[in-house]
């Protein structure tokens, strides 16, 4: 219907251009006949395609994951986020690099699908566009309760193991003291023993770190910390 589709041209996944020749032929009413032609050019999009981080197909994130680069494999173009609704996210991506960190989950969410896309235009004025989705995922709950009585924070030397009542089950507790460093026989089974910390004979009292560590079945890993106060008994 005199109209020319570029688009139905085929190219060789290497062909970078393709010359055809459009043929104009006409017959008068005098039964004569002439023909004119000209030749144009159909160019490749360029390629849009490209990585997210240093692992080929990664497709989920944590919250809390570092920045990681989009490598294209044509340099030039520009990156975007879009949320669900394809509006523009700000500040998700800088100077090709996705930050996790950056989306915004709802208190109620457990996680968010965006879509990162790279659009390029070849020097011929050719556009192309490539997207890829991601999922961020929410970190599980660390938080935790020591003993029965909510918020409490200092035992005496010679109190009763009490219990260790995390909010979500399946992680790990550690007991740390003032320098970082991990304290052995203090928690067993989710125990907290204040008798098995050691205090000195001229200490009144120390200040342990109790640590909850829990990763969530998506490989997110989140940690929570109490401080309690061990007291020393009276002379």
């Amino acid at each position: 219907n005199n109209q020319f589709n570029p688009s139905a041209i085929k190219l060789a996944k290497d062909e970078k251009q393709k010359v055809i020749t459009l043929v104009h032929t006409i017959t008068s009413e005098h039964g004569c006949t002439n023909t004119t032609q000209q030749q144009v050019t159909i160019f490749a999009l360029p390629d849009a395609s490209f990585q997210v981080g240093n692992e080929a197909n990664k497709t989920s994130f944590c919250i809390n994951d570092a920045p990681v680069f989009l490598a294209p494999n044509l340099e030039g173009g520009t990156f975007q986020a879009l949320d669900e609704t394809g509006n523009f996210l700000e500040d998700i991506i800088d100077n090709n690099q996705f930050n996790p960190s950056a989306v915004k989950l709802g208190e109620d969410e457990k996680q968010k699908v965006i879509t990162l896309v790279y659009t390029i235009t070849s020097e011929h004025g050719c556009t192309n566009t490539a997207q890829q989705q991601v999922t961020i995922f929410t970190l599980p709950d660390a938080g935790f309760q020591v003993g029965n009585q909510a918020n409490k924070t200092s035992f005496c030397a010679n109190d009763e193991p009490v219990s260790l009542a995390p909010n979500l089950e399946g992680g790990r507790f550690q007991a740390l003291d003032d320098e970082g460093n991990v304290l052995e026989d203090i928690i067993d089974n989710n125990q907290f023993n204040p008798s098995a910390v050691k205090l000195s004979q001229d200490e009144s009292q120390k200040v342990i770190t109790l640590v909850y560590t829990i990763t969530s079945d998506h490989g997110c890993t989140n940690s929570t910390q109490q401080q309690v106060t061990i007291f020393a008994l009276p002379d």
